[in-house]
């Protein structure tokens, strides 16, 4: 490899030749999904994107998903495998990785929840929006919208600290 190739977590695209068979660079990664066949991967996300698409998905590595028989794992002495054993459906993945293992920041409230309890409490904040006429308001262009944002990540931040 040239040195030009040595940049952390790149890879030149004149060095790929050998490697691939082709490197997509205009694509989004659904729509990488969408085109093939299967997935390999040794940690990426984009395998458990796969898995949400029916998508047949090959691990080297240990990522979060492998392991619970939806994938084909070509590592298996790790240690997250010596965890594992049981056999997940889809569902049950999905249910683990976004409902019962993480924990949610409520910002009203100021601490930590469960996934319910935010999808909850965006529920009831949009019907009071929606019965005071507020929610009009909030139906906006792009840039009104990206604003509205910012202001909003800017009064997060500040009263973090």
């Amino acid at each position: 490899m040239s040195q030009a190739a040595i940049v952390l977590g790149k890879v030149h695209l004149d060095d790929v030749g050998g490697l691939a068979d082709h490197v997509e660079t205009e694509a989004s990664v659904i729509d990488c999904i969408e085109a093939c066949d299967e997935v390999h991967t040794m940690t990426s996300l984009t395998g458990f994107d796969a898995l949400l698409r029916s998508k047949r998905v090959v691990t080297y590595g240990q990522p979060f998903y492998a392991g619970w028989g939806l994938t084909e794992d070509r590592c298996t002495d790790g240690p997250a495998f010596a965890r594992r054993g049981r056999q997940l459906t889809i569902d049950e993945l999905v249910a683990g990785v976004m409902l019962k293992y993480p924990l949610y920041w409520d910002w009203t409230l100021r601490g930590y929840t469960r996934c319910e309890a935010v999808v909850e409490r965006l529920i009831e904040q949009r019907q009071a929006l929606q019965a005071s006429g507020e929610l009009k308001k909030l139906k906006v262009g792009a840039l009104a919208r990206f604003w509205r944002k910012f202001q909003v990540f800017l009064r997060a931040w500040c009263t973090r600290w």
